[in-house]
């Protein structure tokens, strides 16, 4: 009787530290296999990244120049237009004039006017 009852209290203590070490290597494993994930997503990602930044480097001081000339006015024109795809392809005209149509499908604008 005392080996059962022995046998039962060494069962108690030593089945849920069993659970815990189980519970601690899945989730070192579940640990590891994402670290294993975002470490080759990264690495599938690093050629992409650096030609982002080359690029940007390239064009980096033409924009800056630009958005310092047109900041101003393509402020004013991105408060004026509520969707880009509402719109067609932008069409100059011979006198130099830039013309932006709106699609005939595209809903009204929220106040209704139009600015001509």
């Amino acid at each position: 009787m005392k080996h059962l009852v022995l046998a039962s209290v060494l069962a108690f203590f030593v089945a849920p530290a069993s659970a815990e070490q189980h519970d601690e290597d899945g989730t070192e494993l579940i640990e590891r296999g994402l670290s294993l994930f975002l470490r080759g997503l990264a690495e599938e990602l690093d050629p992409a990244i650096e030609e982002f930044r080359r690029l940007g480097d390239e064009i980096g001081p033409e924009l800056r120049a630009l958005l310092l000339a047109w900041g101003g006015g393509l402020i004013k024109l991105s408060e004026q237009i509520d969707d880009f795809d509402h719109y067609q392809e932008p069409e100059i005209l011979e006198n130099g004039d830039i013309i932006i149509r709106r699609r005939p499908d595209a809903p009204p604008l929220k106040d209704g006017s139009i600015d001509l």
